[in-house]
């Protein structure tokens, strides 16, 4: 239960707009409106306490690249100072009160981590090899490697692969930029891998708002910068160019080197710089065991079924952009 707005105990609805962002109710009461469609009219009829609140709404993927680098600034300015992972003598830290090195990381010797600009937080298993510029706010997630080059203002891990010059950016578990490469103001979906050389365009030549096509229709961002949105297991070959805005689905394979991508790929689609033909399931999903196999995290029936509804559900739109079949 949740004081009211005179401190007496009671349900209470969280409104943001005019839209519920949050409820505290018993189960009995909110279980009516489940399953219907119709959460936010069902709550906001209740007998509850209203309490307005100050909520931002995540309707499109690049509000949160827009956001990560204020949010990750704020969860992070309340965490101590911590140098329990092996850190070497010659690895220069600046600001150290804003830096996290947790027990079971490595940072090697000519590695930089400046907290000038924002904390930085290096957690288990990470790597910072020589000659890695890490700068805050930035997050380096649990197993993720940093092999060099420039990064920072990003969220990264667990378990990524990255090397070259990352900015801006949100990389999922398991992903892989092992070479260089420019990837800015980007989210990169999980066991999405980037050839050598990949590279976002995020600033166009006028510097004007980048318009988005999500499911082919266009959207203004509302953004001077933004990169791409990369969905999961998606992989791109050396050399892509990757167009500012681009939209690329779960399970893409580009492969068109020297082409810029483009701005809008439906899901479980091969684009080879001219055309793009839709990408066979099994196909994938045998491509997607080798990978998560490689890192020993199976693929597993959760994963499989997961997939397929993805698979299924996103025909219409292979079928709108005129995506051929192999």
């Amino acid at each position: 239960w949740l004081a009211g707005a005179r401190g007496q105990p009671g349900p209470a609805i969280f409104v943001s707009g005019e839209r519920v962002a949050a409820a505290r109710v018993p189960y009995a009461r909110l279980a009516p409106g489940l399953g219907g469609g119709a959460l936010d009219r069902h709550l906001q009829r209740l007998d509850a306490t209203i309490l307005p609140v100050g909520a931002r709404w995540l309707d499109r993927p690049w509000r949160l690249i827009a956001w990560n680098s204020d949010l990750l600034a704020a969860d992070l300015a309340a965490q101590r100072p911590l140098r329990e992972g092996d850190l070497h003598r010659l690895a220069a830290l600046y600001e150290e009160g804003r830096v996290v090195v947790e027990a079971g990381a490595r940072v090697d010797a000519f590695a930089v981590i400046d907290a000038r600009s924002g904390p930085v937080r290096i957690e288990r298993g990470a790597w910072v090899v020589p000659h890695t510029v890490v700068y805050g706010p930035c997050v380096v997630g649990r197993d993720t490697w940093l092999l060099g080059g420039l990064v920072g203002a990003s969220t990264l891990g667990p378990g990524c692969r990255i090397q070259g010059e990352v900015d801006t950016a949100i990389f999922q578990g398991w992903s892989n930029k092992r070479h260089q490469g420019f990837v800015g103001h980007s989210w990169i979906g999980e066991w999405t891998n980037l050839g050598a050389l990949t590279t976002t365009s995020d600033l166009k030549n006028n510097y004007g708002p980048v318009r988005v096509y999500p499911g082919g229709r266009e959207e203004d961002s509302g953004l001077t910068k933004l990169g791409s949105m990369l969905g999961a297991h998606t992989k791109t070959s050396i050399g892509t160019l990757l167009a500012t805005g681009a939209v690329v689905g779960t399970a893409c394979n580009l492969f068109g080197g020297g082409a810029i991508s483009p701005k809008w790929l439906p899901p479980f689609s091969w684009w080879d710089g001219r055309r793009s033909v839709e990408y066979r399931f099994d196909a994938f999903l045998g491509t997607a065991r080798a990978v998560m196999g490689r890192r020993h995290r199976p693929l597993g029936p959760a994963d499989e079924r997961a997939l397929r509804e993805a698979f299924e559900r996103s025909a219409g739109e292979r079928s709108g952009a005129h995506v051929t079949s192999a």
